[in-house]
């Protein structure tokens, strides 16, 4: 194609070659409707589509969350009730999911097979411009919210329980009032994911006219990145576009102005055991730039991290000395229309707000008169700028991330490539270092408070409860107004709803969804071919990439620690490379960490061993960094490893301290997780390591070491420096790194011999209890399971087709689409663990109650016959998943570890292909196992708790 050619309604408008990328962008327009398309072309199998549309919110009733989950719902072509459900059953895709943002909504799908892309495509063009929510107002009722009918009407919906979950975090509230303060005559200022407050106010009529003023294709931006059928693609595309016409579509945002300093105070729950003083949190925030601006971003970057980045980080280590906060952060947001930039104390009193302000202008007055460090500034540039160029860094496929990174200037008439490219300034801010360009900075955005806004969030054991009382007494008052016949009416609906839910799809209907057959599956998954080779007495990993990135990885075994070992083996991976060394203080190690290393992160480990009993406990290294890096990267790990010096207390008492304030907002936003590690520990070995390591168990030894005195913190650091002394040695080490290494570099890691670790750690599984962990929030999370090696059992490749069928069926229909939660499914590990969670449940007592018919389900499921096809698809991708390097050398390193070769991962993988319905009867032995084992973990408020009955039997607090 060339500019001004014309392939299926789609008009080329310009044509780039980005080597920075070794791409090409095209950007094209649909000349009927205007929809605007690019298209990074640029090699790559995995395929993404997305398609996003300007969504504007005029009020915090979720309007557009609600939409997001509502188009998926069923469409004219796919009259399903769930085909975005049934996509996540029967497709080989790598990623299928939908985002709300503050002012856009994104629909992206990709893949590594060129049929299940477009047949993705298909799918959810037809979902966002032909749904289903036009005649079927029971999408609206179950996705956003309803009354649930009874003696005392309640509010009910996913939507609405999604984001009473997120009300529970105080970040979402933090962003949320800082938002409406920043952003006062913008889109901006409204929640646009929903307040619980405000989503009952949405009607079903402002929901429909809502999509159809924002879904449309003149408002739409495409997105196509990889190794695309351009052809076939934009015939897809243009298939559901032309029988559109174009129409106005200028959603123009306005730019904020600078508001006049303000602040607010706003309430937040904490538990009723929980102290009050040291609870406050305070955010001082103002705007920074235009997302056109890409030098003013990354210099704000840049200073953030010199600001607060680590423990010795100026600002950061004013505070804490000080005793202002437990913690502090300059944190820069930049993913709408205008950025902004923010410093954070967490854990502080509201009465110390002027003495935080007082020290922060000192120190950002001191460095604005005298400059900054240069060092620590480069360093700190080094470190940016590493990860700007770390493509495969996100966690997410590459693919889909140059996706979404394209709209924060697209989706404002911006060049979609800008946000894309970052060498030219990258370059410009390099050359800026020794010019007073950040002193500038610090003098405007921080020591010139005129347009800052603060938000202090108040810790408070009622404001829970309050809510909960304003939300009945909104209810009383609409059922008190109800005449017989609105009662009726609504019952009428609630019961419709039911009905609609609880009838199956017709089998006409299911087959609209497009599917491939099995023989379109790889004969075999791909392999993870490892080198295992010897430097010495090292046993040396070695990964063939094409990475452009160094990557080194190294383990130590720590068999031989004791239960109560276990998390001070997390705290000393907190110290590793932030302590000092013999040869460099805390301050100067962190400096030539971000100037030599890329990326450097040490992280306490378990596996799985031979029986429930028996496990392995390690601790890692894992470092990445550029080619020409790796001798100095190689010997600051080395000094790390062999020179640490175990004796800052202070230092200790603040990692402690932020780690166990990290621990407990986590518990709240990630109950799920806490739950099923819990859960874990009463089945295995494993279990009660990783409880140890990083459950309930270590959240509560944090919480502990960071107050205790002086003497217990030195016992502690002793015990770090004996472990030190003790691990780190070469007959205990295991090395694994990709082959762009010199391997002669390895003999730098050079360590005493030392004494062998115990092939296994030895830890009793706790037994089956039924325990609650109480948090405050008005949802919560379940988790019942066990772990089938107490049963005798073993790991097959039917495992994944067994919890494809219940999660997303099952589970789904009865947990999420029946009962309000927002997630729910069926988790089964090699090592045996097998769990049923649920996440953000407004009704984890009843969910646990249906989980125990999962067995039953699945012998109907057989004994109807159904087709497994489908099911069979939709599980593939769990034995031959879409990895990056990074994520490639892990899986690799684990199998090695495990003793699982690529002849196992080829078995399991015939074993999905062929899963019988004899073989899912067989695993039904495991589901009656867990309802009999009755190993239960909640996290949940006091009133939640209350509600599980005996299903819960002790409760704890963290």
């Amino acid at each position: 194609m060339q500019p001004c050619a014309n392939l299926h309604g789609f008009a080329v408008k310009r044509v780039r070659e980005l080597p920075e990328l070794a791409a090409k962008l095209w950007e094209l327009e649909h000349e009927k409707t205007g929809a605007q398309l690019c298209w990074l072309d640029r090699a790559d199998e995995n395929k993404t589509f997305s398609i996003a549309f300007k969504t504007i919110p005029q009020d915090s009733t979720g309007v557009f969350h609600i939409l997001e989950h509502s188009v998926l719902c069923g469409s004219d072509k796919y009259p399903v009730k769930e085909p975005f459900v049934n996509l996540l059953k029967t497709s080989v895709q790598t990623f299928l999911n939908a985002m709300t943002y503050p002012d856009k909504t994104v629909y992206p799908v990709s893949s590594r097979n060129d049929r299940d892309f477009l047949n993705l495509m298909d799918v959810y063009l037809d979902a966002v411009l032909h749904p289903a929510i036009y005649h079927k107002p029971e999408i609206f009722r179950q996705e956003g919210w309803r009354y649930e009918m009874g003696d005392t009407p309640v509010y009910q919906g996913v939507v609405f329980n999604e984001m009473k979950g997120a009300y529970s975090s105080p970040d979402t509230v933090m962003e949320s009032t800082v938002n409406a303060l920043l952003f006062p005559d913008t889109c901006y200022r409204y929640e646009s994911g929903g307040d619980p407050a405000c989503i009952p106010d949405l009607t079903y009529e402002q929901f429909l006219a809502n999509h159809k003023k924002f879904y449309h294709p003149s408002n739409a931006r495409i997105s196509l990145v990889g190794s695309v059928d351009m052809e076939a693609a934009l015939a897809k595309i243009d298939g559901f576009l032309k029988d559109f016409d174009r129409e106005p579509a200028d959603f123009t945002i306005p730019m904020q102005q600078p508001v006049a300093a303000v602040a607010r105070r706003v309430s937040y729950e904490v538990g009723a055991e929980e102290p009050l003083e040291g609870r406050t949190m305070v955010c001082c925030a103002t705007l920074l730039g235009s997302y056109a601006d890409t030098d003013r971003y990354f210099a704000a970057s840049v200073l953030a991290d010199y600001l607060t980045g680590d423990n010795d980080a100026p600002l950061k280590r004013a505070i804490l000395d000080a005793g202002l906060g437990q913690d502090v952060n300059v944190n820069v947001r930049s993913d709408i229309q205008q950025s902004w930039v923010s410093w954070e104390v967490c854990n502080t009193d509201a009465e110390k707000l002027p003495e935080i302000r007082a020290a922060i202008r000192t120190v950002l007055q001191k460095l604005a008169d005298e400059g900054l460090d240069a060092r620590r500034l480069e360093a700190c540039y080094n470190h940016f700028a590493f990860s700007q160029r770390d493509r495969d860094g996100s966690g997410f496929p590459r693919s889909l991330m140059e996706a979404l990174t394209m709209l924060d200037s697209w989706l404002y008439g911006g060049d979609p490539a800008q946000p894309l490219l970052v060498e030219q300034p990258l370059e410009k801010l390099a050359a800026d270092l020794n010019t007073d360009l950040f002193a500038g900075l610090i003098r405007e955005l921080f020591l010139d408070e005129s347009h800052s806004v603060t938000a202090v969030l108040v810790p408070s054991h009622t404001v829970g409860a309050e809510k909960a009382k304003n939300e009945a007494e909104r209810l009383a008052a609409e059922a008190a107004a109800w005449t017989p016949e609105k009662r009726a009416a609504l019952q009428k609906q609630a019961e419709e709803l039911i009905r609609w839910q609880q009838t199956p799809d017709s089998e006409e209907a299911v087959r609209t969804i497009p599917m491939l057959q099995l023989s379109d599956l790889k004969q075999a998954p791909e392999d993870l071919p490892v080198a295992v080779t010897k430097r010495g007495n090292i046993t040396v990993l070695r990964h063939k990439t094409n990475a452009s990135l160094v990557y080194l990885n190294v383990y130590f075994e720590a068999n031989d620690l004791a239960e109560k070992e276990l998390p001070v083996l997390t705290a000393m991976s907190m110290l590793l490379g932030t302590a000092g060394t013999k040869q460099h203080s805390s301050e100067e190690l962190q400096m030539l960490i971000k100037q030599k290393i890329g990326s450097l992160r040490f992280q306490a480990n378990s596996l799985p061993g031979e029986d429930v009993e028996h496990c392995r406990v390690q601790l890692v290294a894992r470092m990445a960094c550029l080619p020409e890096q790796g001798r100095e990267a190689v010997g600051l790990l080395a000094e790390i490893l062999r020179s640490t010096d175990f004796s800052d207390r202070k230092l200790l008492r603040d990692q402690l301290s932020q780690a166990a304030l990290n621990a407990q907002m986590n518990l709240a936003a990630n109950g799920e997780e806490y739950a099923e590690i819990r859960v874990g520990a009463y089945n295995s070995a494993r279990g009660v390591a990783r409880e140890s390591l990083c459950g309930r168990e270590m959240a509560v030894w944090l919480k502990e070491q960071a107050a205790a005195a002086d003497t217990v913190l030195d016992t502690v650091l002793q015990t770090m420096q004996t472990l030190a002394a003790r691990i780190f040695a070469e007959n205990r080490m295991t090395v694994s790194c990709s082959d762009n290494l010199d391997e002669e570099l390895l003999d730098i890691l050079a360590l005493p011999q030392g004494s062998p670790a115990p092939k296994w750690a030895v830890y009793a599984p706790w037994g089956a209890r039924q325990e609650g962990l109480t948090i405050p929030a008005s949802v919560g999370f379940a988790v019942k399971g066990t772990n089938f090696k107490c049963h005798g059992g073993s790991f097959s490749g039917c495992y994944p087709v067994l919890v494809n069928i219940l999660t997303f069926t099952y589970l789904w229909g009865e947990i999420r689409v029946q009962g309000g939660a927002y997630g729910c499914g069926l988790i089964a590990r090699n090592d045996g663990d097998v769990a049923f969670y649920t996440y953000r449940d407004p009704q984890p007592g009843r969910s646990l109650k249906i989980v125990d018919g999962a067995a039953q389900y699945i012998r109907d499921l057989c004994a109807a016959g159904s087709d497994l096809t489908g099911y069979i698809l939709g599980s593939v991708s769990t034995l031959d998943p879409l990895l990056n390097t990074r994520t490639a050398m892990l899986v690799a390193e684990t199998r090695y570890f495990k003793g699982t070769t690529y002849a196992d991962i080829c078995r399991y993988y015939s074993q999905l292909v062929h899963t019988s319905h004899k073989d899912l009867l067989e695993l039904c032995r495991v589901l009656d196992e867990i309802a009999a084992d009755n190993a239960v973990c909640v996290v949940a408020g006091k009133a939640l708790l209350d509600d599980c009955g005996a299903a819960v039997t002790s409760r704890l607090n963290i």
